[in-house]
């Protein structure tokens, strides 16, 4: 009798070799009807039954191994095409400066959010992400994965125009107030600050001033140690930039 693998005696769909034989109520073993079809039709080209019986539990259990790695590979594959068709789509830095070159030049009015096109639609219990940009404050830098957060957050960007004069004071307040504002709201939804140079910054200091609220910060860069760093010599040069 061939050996029964661990995964044939604990699977749902029992092997043939595990149920080549029952035995009923009185003690006396008898044949599985399906097993005995298949046996007789084995014996046919061999001359030892057990051995027929055997074989074919062995057909059985490699057929059923088959089919499971078709089923996996076919996963696989499938998960690679949806990655290849994310990764075509996807934008590239040169999408990240013709777009930011569009909302410069349109630029005008008070800081704001806005939701990407390509962040798509989103249930409505999906986790709210905030992303605070660094000091160039177009808000883009999320730009190449968009389309992959998208699937899981809903995403709100902030932007800052250029010309816009809003003090880091004001900032802070103004993701304060859409903290609480959809905290209050929806008091069960997470919500995510994923803040990048300047931005960790105002996310750290939204996050010090609203400690009854939970926050997930996720900080890139945060600039929180500027006194230690290598561009504090170039701060003089600060004075030759036009006001404007």
């Amino acid at each position: 009798m061939a050996t029964i693998p661990a995964s044939c005696i604990f699977s749902a769909d029992l092997s043939a070799i595990y149920r080549r034989d029952k035995t009923s109520s009185f003690g006396e073993r008898r044949r599985n009807p399906v097993l005995k079809r298949v046996a007789v039709t084995t014996e046919q080209t061999s001359s030892n039954s057990g051995t027929a019986v055997t074989t074919s539990g062995r057909s059985f259990v490699q057929e059923k191994a088959q089919r499971s790695s078709e089923a996996e590979a076919e996963t696989s594959l499938r998960r690679v095409n949806v990655e290849g068709d994310w990764e075509e789509s996807r934008k590239s830095l040169k999408d990240y400066f013709d777009e930011a070159k569009d909302m410069i030049r349109s630029d005008g009015g008070p800081p704001r959010w806005f939701s990407p096109l390509e962040c798509g639609a989103h249930s409505p219990d999906s986790p709210l992400l905030l992303y605070l940009p660094g000091i160039d404050g177009v808000g883009l830098g999320l730009i190449m994965q968009h389309q992959r957060v998208g699937q899981i957050f809903d995403v709100w960007c902030l932007h800052i125009p250029v010309k816009d004069r809003t003090s880091f004071t004001g900032l802070v307040k103004l993701v304060e107030r859409t903290v609480r504002s959809e905290n209050y709201r929806l008091p069960n939804r997470p919500i995510y600050l994923v803040g990048e140079s300047l931005g960790a910054c105002l996310a750290l200091a939204v996050a010090a001033q609203n400690p009854d609220i939970d926050l997930v910060l996720i900080l890139a860069n945060p600039a929180t140690s500027f006194s230690k760093s290598q561009l504090q010599p170039l701060i003089p040069l600060l004075q030759l930039t036009p006001d404007q």
